[in-house]
């Protein structure tokens, strides 16, 4: 039996992920890591994630008369909440905010979601859901799920450009991922006793800048 297409949220997610590919010039590199050990579990386990996974849109809240329409909701308030150009979703999404525009919820719920855009506050818990659609936005794509927890506190921030305010900022990626139940190179050591990527951290002026390398065969971090 073949399996059902992606939803809405999935697609979303995969474009964003080749949208970065393309502009960091990671695809390469993205397709020879598709040969990795256990890829297909750990490319499994995310979809899983990203389809049931509540990223704190308000859909749940309002009435929906079909779970396509549920997608649809759920999409538009992520990338009211997440993309970098509010007005350009509303302009996207112009036919359903035109067919909601009389149902105060919804309205309410996009003026929360935009004032959410503009202050856009450091992450700082694990029930932030900033943090969670970041994560899911460079497991696969951006490649944390192999790496360690600090350097993952690394991608984020200088690739993605993700403020985390916390005293211990690996700790909060670890206890994240783990609540997630995203599959990483930690759950199959035998085929990763070490990370399978190098992080290459520099700073030019302000900007801090990152470079993701494939681990050479024998090499040992220690």
């Amino acid at each position: 039996m073949p399996e059902p297409p992606p939803s809405l949220k999935e697609r979303h997610f995969h474009l964003v992920g080749e949208t970065f590919l393309f502009q960091s010039g990671y695809l390469g590199f993205f397709l020879e890591t598709k040969i990795l050990p256990h890829y297909p579990e750990i490319l499994r386990s995310w979809q899983l994630v990203v389809s049931a996974y509540d990223i704190g849109t308000p859909t749940k809240k309002l009435k929906t008369d079909s779970p396509a329409e549920r997608d649809e909701l759920d999409l538009f308030f992520i990338k009211l909440r997440y993309q970098p150009d509010p007005a350009g979703v509303l302009r996207e999404y112009a036919a359903l905010y035109q067919a909601r525009a009389s149902d105060s919820l919804f309205m309410d719920a996009v003026a929360k979601t935009v004032k959410a855009w503009k202050e856009r506050r450091p992450v700082s818990d694990e029930a932030d859901p900033t943090l969670v659609y970041w994560i899911l936005v460079g497991w696969v794509y951006g490649f944390l799920w192999g790496f360690p927890n600090e350097d993952r506190v690394q991608v984020l921030q200088r690739a993605y450009g993700v403020e985390i305010k916390s005293s211990d900022a690996s700790a909060l990626i670890k206890k994240t991922v783990q609540r997630l139940n995203l599959k990483g190179c930690s759950d199959f050591r035998q085929s990763y006793p070490h990370s399978p990527f190098i992080l290459r951290l520099w700073t030019e002026g302000e900007q801090e800048w990152c470079q993701i390398l494939l681990r050479s065969v024998g090499h040992n971090p220690d």
